[in-house]
């Protein structure tokens, strides 16, 4: 939720309503849980910490804290049917001690029905952003395009502020649990200008090219057009989902059962104003949602 900032600080309760909720069925499909300072491992309390009859001080103390959040609310959720109708608890820190790169992991850890389970190890690089991402896929969200600032996320040489470029948590999960992405092309024709109107026509088509339906209603955002143009009867500009004010209309219904079928190929017609001769170039995004607050 830190990434979006309108929403941020909404729904935001002290831990107890998220067990109360658990009691009365009530907890909603998605919760994030923030320990203190001294729960989350992080500080060790000023006169250490007492675990298990183990006395310990310093990074052991904060380490001995932590588990012991853990140990009391981890079963709690385990022994709820929310948890155990395939339920998924993860766990997960946000920084190392020493740096960013993949030589310096922190875990993640992954308890569900739904896991691969045994203990198992994932070899597949991942980072938080892969944590962003699988939300996404799972409640069909457009991919956010990550505003960690790119000297923060160095890790393998290039960063992560594309989240689509990102690998997600599958490899921890069974075969089939986080929905595999649609994949869309969008396939634009000639232009055709009319220089006394300074009218500029397109012909674009957007085909499913996956093995599922994708259901709309869908919105076709052009990115990065140049100086002077702009589209014709555009729906609106993306204001939440960078890069930010780019114009998008919406895919008709996307289809006559509003679902582009796998192979299926809708035809938009694009109508742009351009004060220039050129070609109008422009990069594409298909979304699931619409654009804007």
């Amino acid at each position: 939720m830190a990434f979006f900032p309108d929403t941020a600080t909404q729904n935001v309760f002290p831990l107890s309503q998220f067990f109360l909720d658990l009691t009365t069925h009530s907890v909603g499909k998605y919760n994030w849980i923030t320990p203190n300072q001294f729960n989350d491992a992080h500080s060790a309390l000023k006169g250490g910490f007492t675990y298990l009859g183990v006395a310990y001080t310093g990074d052991q103390a904060a380490i001995a804290q932590g588990d012991n959040f853990l140990s009391q609310i981890v079963p709690q959720i385990m022994a709820t049917s929310e948890y155990q109708d395939n339920g998924v608890i993860i766990i997960w820190w946000d920084e190392t001690e020493k740096g960013d790169g993949t030589n310096f992991t922190i875990p993640e850890i992954v308890i569900s029905p739904l896991a691969k389970g045994n203990a198992y190890a994932s070899s597949v690089e991942m980072n938080h952003s892969s944590d962003i991402k699988s939300m996404e896929e799972i409640f069909g969200l457009p991919f956010l395009n990550n505003p960690i600032p790119a000297a923060e996320t160095k890790a393998s040489g290039t960063g992560y502020n594309n989240v689509a470029t990102v690998n997600d948590l599958s490899d921890l999960f069974k075969d089939g649990v986080i929905p595999t992405v649609p994949v869309v092309t969008v396939d634009a024709g000639p232009q055709v200008h009319k220089p006394h109107t300074q009218e500029v026509s397109q012909v674009v088509r957007i085909k499913n090219e996956g093995t599922t339906d994708i259901p709309g209603p869908l919105f076709l955002v052009l990115d990065n057009l140049p100086a002077g143009a702009s589209v014709d009867g555009a729906t609106g500009t993306t204001s939440v989902l960078a890069p930010l004010g780019s114009p998008y209309s919406q895919i008709g219904d996307a289809g006559d059962d509003n679902v582009i079928h796998p192979h299926q190929t809708i035809v938009v017609k694009l109508s742009f104003l351009s004060t220039s001769s050129a070609p109008i170039t422009y990069s594409t995004r298909v979304l699931p949602v619409v654009p804007t607050p």
